[in-house]
């Protein structure tokens, strides 16, 4: 005998009927706030970091005040499609940009599937909004110039030394905040000019390159730096580990004490990733430095930065370098080869 299992269809209504059952069992119903607790155990027991926990936190928080000015829900079957539907209506109504907007929705549809995985819900279908494309925000070449203008060493105080040194770090790899903050003394292998990525977001340790360039500021850094291979490579006043706010902070007073505005983090992985386009680097080369689980991604930088490209053709464009090389030409047929060809003839 054959089992065959369920289609789509009957796992649905078998799910409704299971989530209509809490009507007459309310032991058995969860509440909005019982339900996400149970989610944030889920969370900790998949061993999620706190940055993601947290950022589940701030996301249910909007959409739990939308459930108690919007409906009188008090349990998590009586959610509805129009409900999700009619959230999404209510952040825009804030004025929220559309990604945004996402944002909270992405949170709430991993939330919404715990649920319906526990058979608390109906199955819900959380739509994102459309976004059109936009360029990344990156650091003029004007304004590189002026951040990467070295400070005084015999003048300036140590703060500022680093901070210096944090932006040629960006500049030089293209990592995020989070990776950087992590870095620890012993991940900077000096005999093989590589760096050593043991925080990502993906969760998965990388190795990357090390420029010549970068490893001369970082031999002169460690000079000041000092400390024991465990300790961490961007450290404050005390010797402990430097966390995202202040990084932030440090950044942008250094930026504005160099007549630069613009204090992005992200800004300097975006110009990291643009620099590496307009130099013609290989896409699969590209994701791999960037640490993109999906290459989808780094062709989002390909596509974003095409008219960008386009002034910087003559330099990888073949035909173009070609051009500006000494083409070896074949010499000549002599007369008497062109004479054995006729006569062949």
């Amino acid at each position: 005998m054959v089992f065959l299992g369920m289609s789509r269809t009957e796992k649905n209504v078998d799910l409704k009927k299971k989530v209509m059952a809490k009507k007459c069992d309310p032991e058995e119903a969860w509440t909005f706030l019982d339900g996400f607790q149970r989610f944030l155990k889920y969370c900790e027991v998949k061993n999620l970091r706190e940055k993601t926990i947290k950022n589940y936190k701030e996301n249910f928080g909007r959409f739990s005040t939308y459930i108690e000015e919007s409906t009188s829900y008090q349990y998590i079957y009586e959610l509805t499609q129009y409900d999700i539907d009619n959230f999404v209506l209510y952040l825009k109504g804030f004025g929220m940009r559309d990604t945004s907007v996402n944002t909270y929705l992405i949170g709430l549809r991993t939330v919404l599937n715990f649920w319906i995985d526990q058979q608390q819900c109906l199955r819900l279908k959380v739509k994102l909004c459309k976004v059109d494309k936009q360029a990344k925000t990156t650091y003029s070449d004007e304004e590189l110039y002026k951040l990467l203008r070295k400070p005084n060493i015999l003048k300036c105080d140590f703060s500022t030394f680093r901070n210096w040194v944090i932006i040629n770090f960006f500049l030089a790899t293209g990592v995020r905040v989070s990776t950087l903050i992590h870095l620890k003394i012993e991940d900077i292998d000096f005999n093989f000019d590589r760096i050593l990525l043991r925080y990502t977001k993906n969760r998965k340790s990388m190795t990357i390159p090390m420029s010549g360039q970068l490893k001369h500021v970082l031999e002169e850094y460690m000079k000041y730096r000092k400390g024991k291979p465990s300790e961490y490579l961007f450290c404050n006043m005390y010797g402990e580990q430097m966390t995202l706010d202040a990084v932030t902070h440090a950044i942008a007073g250094f930026n504005r004490s160099r007549g630069v505005n613009r204090s992005s983090l992200h800004a300097f992985r975006h110009t990291f990733a643009k620099k590496c386009v307009m130099n013609g680097v290989n896409v699969f080369v590209l994701q791999r430095l960037m640490g993109h689980s999906d290459i989808t991604v780094t062709k989002e930088y390909i596509e974003l930065y095409a008219e960008d490209l386009a002034y910087n053709i003559e330099k990888y464009n073949p035909l173009d370098t070609l051009g500006n090389q000494k083409m070896v030409r074949p010499k000549p047929e002599s007369k008497q080869t062109r004479k054995k060809i006729s006569m062949q003839r």
